[in-house]
Parts: C-alpha cells; sequence; structure tokens
C-alpha cells in the first residue's frame, strides 16, 4: 500500500506541480482544490500564495494552507 505524506510546497517538487498544471490544462480538467494554479505561469507565482490570492479576492480573501500530497 502506497503512503501519502503532506507537505508544503517547496521548490523541490516545482518541476512536478508545473507538470501537473500542464497536464490539466490540456485535458481541461478542473483544477478546484489546487490554489489558483491554472491561473498562473510559474511555480513561483502560484506559491506566493498569499500575496496573489490577496490580490485577487481583496477583502474576501480568507487565509488558507496549502499542502502537496506525495506518494
Amino acid at each position: 500500500m502506497d503512503t501519502l505524506t503532506l507537505l508544503r510546497p517547496s521548490e523541490e517538487y516545482a518541476s512536478e506541480v508545473m507538470a501537473y498544471r500542464k497536464e490539466m490544462l490540456q485535458n481541461g480538467d478542473s483544477f478546484d482544490g489546487c490554489a489558483g494554479l491554472e491561473t498562473v505561469e510559474s511555480y513561483a507565482q502560484w506559491a506566493d500564495f498569499e500575496n496573489r490570492l490577496k490580490g485577487q479576492y481583496g477583502d474576501s480573501y480568507a487565509p488558507t494552507e496549502v499542502f502537496l500530497a506525495i506518494r
């Protein structure tokens, strides 16, 4: 049985995150729960959750925690 570990996003997984983004876009899949991954062009942009999402949602922004599920 595979074990999943939840980790905070780090540069170590940047290429995997962006490959996931590319595959999701190619397949027209939903990005629910991906912290706006569909709206960015780089891992660094995506990982700047606080500034990017606060700018996008203004006063409606609610701070969240983002984790990667690693097998």
